[in-house]
């Protein structure tokens, strides 16, 4: 039998699988839904069918719905095992013979040793033969059809579900980076808060990210608004209400602030020759959360830096993971300087 290759992003929010001539064969939310207690583990559902569960769940039900990953690293390592277990077996299902797997795993970058380990061991006891390691900004960089072995410096922001990598490349190599925890998420649970505070009303996970997804804007008066279901946070019954971008911009202008505080801090570090070429080149913005509205803008303004985002922002890292796969040359390159 054959060796089967797979580009794996096992991102906070979705778990996303390449296989190598067969196209992208999975993209699942990264959630596990347990049965009875917790420290037994019992997975009944993984990804979608997990998703249809969560938050329908009543505080008396013996099922619980968890995600495995948390800012983007794996704070349960055999939960998340159990999830890729899962995900392989439903795209390489097993005849009479284990297959033999290798893969590359997008991570974030600056990860600790330790949770590099984690990321592997998880990867091993799913089943997966040969693992390789690469941080995902690289990936999202030639994903976006950057040529990363060039000797042009390149300052490259993912806002991921999870968490925000930030840095600068040239050569294949990081010449400088940092990851920040937050990320989609964190955005998410702002809205939840901003909403309470604001109009007492309670909104779940699911819907905060779709009010950010419809209506968040960086543009301080923008006037889009979204119908939005919920209940009243203080009576508890059914509520509807109208939200405006305006109303939750203060949650989500905070977090695009702390990662402008961050793209400065990196840029502090670096020479001034390096900083120059990104003031000339400008940054470019990946991962879900960089496609709101108004982020070239805002930066521009923040940084005095040119700034683009791109339409399949979200993506871009296990476009790119699996480049990689078919490219053992510039897959060497990059092995040699991270």
């Amino acid at each position: 039998m054959g060796t089967i290759m797979l580009a794996i992003k096992m991102g906070t929010k979705t778990t996303t699988i390449y296989k190598q001539n067969d196209g992208f064969l999975l993209k699942e939310p990264s959630l596990v839904a347990i049965n009875g207690a917790s420290r037994d583990k019992e997975v009944c559902a993984v990804g979608l069918e997990a998703k249809k569960l969560y938050g329908k769940l009543g505080e008396e039900s013996l099922t619980t719905v968890v995600s495995p990953i948390n800012e983007g690293v794996i704070t349960d390592s055999e939960l998340a095992t159990k999830m890729l277990k899962m995900f392989i077996e439903k795209i390489c299902p097993r005849k009479l013979f284990k297959p033999n797997i290798r893969a590359i795993v997008c991570v974030p970058l600056g990860i600790t040793l330790a949770e590099k380990l984690v990321f592997e061991q998880t990867c091993y006891h799913a089943g997966i033969n040969d693992v390789i390691l690469i941080p995902s900004i690289i990936c999202s960089a030639i994903g976006y059809g950057t040529d990363i072995s060039s000797d042009a410096t390149n300052m490259f922001v993912g806002v991921g579900g999870g968490c925000t990598d930030i840095a600068v490349i040239s050569q294949t190599m990081l010449i400088n980076g940092i990851n920040v925890g937050m990320g989609g998420g964190n955005i998410d649970k702002a809205i939840e808060q901003q909403l309470i505070a604001k109009f007492n009303f309670i909104v779940g996970d699911s819907s905060a990210e779709k009010i950010k997804k419809e209506i968040g804007s960086l543009y301080a008066t923008d006037s889009n608004e979204v119908l939005v279901s919920g209940q009243d946070a203080i009576t508890r019954e059914a509520k509807k209400q109208i939200i405006v971008s305006s109303d939750i911009y203060p949650a989500v202008e905070h977090y695009y602030a702390k990662i402008a505080d961050s793209i400065v801090s990196v840029l502090n570090t670096c020479s001034p020759e390096v900083c120059a070429e990104i003031a000339k080149r400008g940054i470019t913005f990946v991962g879900g959360d960089s496609k709101i509205t108004g982020l070239e803008k805002y930066f521009k303004t923040k940084l005095n830096i040119p700034v683009r985002g791109t339409d399949n922002a979200e993506d871009l890292d296990i476009v790119g993971c699996a480049e990689l796969l078919d490219n053992p040359d510039l897959l060497k390159k990059v092995l040699i300087n991270i």
